[in-house]
């Protein structure tokens, strides 16, 4: 995600024109295809799911539906947010600056991942409160 992310932000940095007129020089146009279609593809096997599945190991069993719920309409409200927030920035600060501010998240999203995510593989998820507190 981070290096499909990272060519799309180079590639609109190297932009010229604004609104429907950006045009991408030489190499650059295929460069943010193919580094846009990366993010898509390891998203779509990586941090896609593993929300999900993160979701439904985190929470106690007593709360577990409840807090799925919540979990989902928090990522839908900040999904709506991107959307929104999207066309105003790409216009008004530089497409480069939108894809920028994702590689930066796709990197919070592994450090987060990597060290404040307890492992539960092979584990009874009713033991969770147990795992935790180690």
């Amino acid at each position: 995600m981070f290096v499909g992310l990272l060519a799309a932000t180079v590639s609109f940095f190297q932009a010229s024109g604004a609104g429907e007129d950006i045009i991408l020089p030489g190499i650059w146009g295929p460069v943010a295809l193919v580094g846009a279609n990366l993010f898509v593809i390891f998203f779509a096997a990586t941090w896609g799911p593993v929300m999900w599945v993160t979701l439904g190991e985190m929470f106690p069993n007593k709360i577990r539906s409840i807090a799925l719920g919540v979990g989902a309409m928090v990522n839908w409200i900040f999904n709506f947010i991107v959307t929104l927030a999207f066309p105003w920035v790409s216009g008004n600060l530089g497409l480069w600056v939108m894809y920028a501010a994702f590689t930066a998240f796709a990197v919070l999203s592994f450090w987060f991942v990597k060290t404040q995510l307890t492992e539960y593989a092979g584990r009874e998820l009713e033991d969770r409160d147990e795992l935790a507190a180690r």
